[in-house]
């Protein structure tokens, strides 16, 4: 089977004779180094294999490793990148860098010779969670560095202010509209009959819940986020969870005309988990389910136990587009819109950070999506 060497940009890297070259090159124009410090964000000159042959200490500071271990690797890797690795030549060549505006930055830079711009997202490697999201500004100009050609690149964090932005348009969007539908039904239930209020108190009830529903999902992506989401362990008999979903999904908008399927296994053990968090997960995993199908189509919640794991499935027979499946679980991603997009990163988020568990999933014209999140049966 031959292996593919880029789905994206050049594959090949520099020799390490010619990378010291180019460093010592490099910091012997001590005007160079000097500019690279002089930028408030964090810097760094590339050689024509996108490797990094000079950083400034923000970088450094940023990546968490010495300016010094920063020489010969690409700007994904030394982020972090979690699919920086994915091919054996690194950052630049995998399928999701395609997607990537720093890849694509870098790319266009070279091959033009002139300044690029970009946004670009990262999920990163970090610590308990195994992954932080990081978005970012990436100014890329190619410079003659005394001969040596080089493109350098600096990078603003807009981290915090990309997750408040998309925050806000995700939450105020669904929470507003939840409002106002409800703010509408009441101001014109003075002038409704007995019967025609007895015929609308479900969908008053429904928009009441549903604007609940979103104060609640923010608050807890909130508080996952910040670290301090508290979690409340229980024995959880997956049956009447299920049921429950089933149930609210059945009555919701997002389910019109749509069928909501919950199986559980006969004598199925109870999982020891958090209820709130785990309903909220997969909540949200039918939601987007739901949404992706079409009417008449069916999604089926499923629980099933293998060995020490319980496994609660989600299935639509929808197939994700390509772009799609790469970027499923990156903040500030959806397919519903620009702004939109927490719900499968909330849900991940709260699914390993909080309840020591997983979240995959897989896309394809047989079996449609699944969304499959394991749980140890003990904690």
């Amino acid at each position: 089977m031959t292996v593919r060497a880029t789905f994206f940009d050049t594959p090949q890297r520099t020799s390490p004779d010619l990378l010291d070259e180019q460093v010592t090159h490099v910091h012997a124009a001590p005007m160079v180094v000097a500019m690279l410090e002089g930028v408030a964000s964090p810097a760094a000159l590339l050689n024509a294999d996108r490797e990094i042959i000079a950083a400034n200490t923000r970088l450094a500071r940023l990546t968490g490793a010495g300016r010094a271990q920063l020489a010969g690797r690409r700007i994904g890797e030394v982020l972090g990148c979690v699919h920086a690795l994915e091919q054996p030549h690194g950052c630049g060549t995998t399928e999701s860098c395609a997607l990537c505006g720093a890849a694509q930055a870098l790319r266009e830079a070279r091959v033009r010779q002139a300044p690029v711009e970009r946004t670009c997202r990262i999920r990163r490697e970090d610590g308990s969670f195994g992954e932080a999201a990081f978005s970012a500004d990436i100014n890329c100009a190619p410079l003659d560095v005394e001969g040596v050609r080089t493109i350098m690149v600096v990078l603003r964090d807009t981290s915090d202010a990309d997750r408040r932005r998309v925050l806000e348009r995700m939450f105020f969007h669904d929470a507003l509209n939840a409002a106002g539908g409800l703010q509408g039904l009441l101001e014109a239930w003075p002038d409704l009959s007995p019967e025609e209020a007895i015929s609308l108190a479900p969908m008053a009830s429904r928009l009441a819940s549903n604007l609940v529903e979103q104060l609640q999902a923010q608050r807890d992506l909130v508080a996952a986020e910040a670290g301090t989401l508290a979690v409340n362990r229980v024995p959880v008999r997956p049956a009447p969870l299920l049921d429950e979903l089933r149930q609210l999904y059945a009555q919701h908008e997002v389910g019109e005309g749509k069928t909501v399927v919950a199986q559980v296994l006969p004598g199925a053990p109870t999982v020891m988990t958090d209820p709130v968090l785990l309903r909220r997960v997969l909540g949200n995993l039918v939601k987007n389910a739901l949404e992706a199908s079409a009417s008449g189509e069916q999604v089926t919640v499923r629980h099933s136990c293998d060995g020490p794991r319980a496994t609660f499935t989600v299935h639509n027979p929808a197939v994700m587009p390509q772009a799609a499946r790469l970027q499923v679980f990156q903040r500030g991603y959806s397919t519903r819109g620009v702004g939109r997009g927490l719900g499968t990163y909330g849900a991940r988020l709260m699914t390993e950070r909080y309840l020591g568990g997983t979240l995959r999933f897989g896309s394809n014209a047989e079996t449609g999506t699944v969304f499959a999140l394991e749980l140890p049966l003990e904690p």
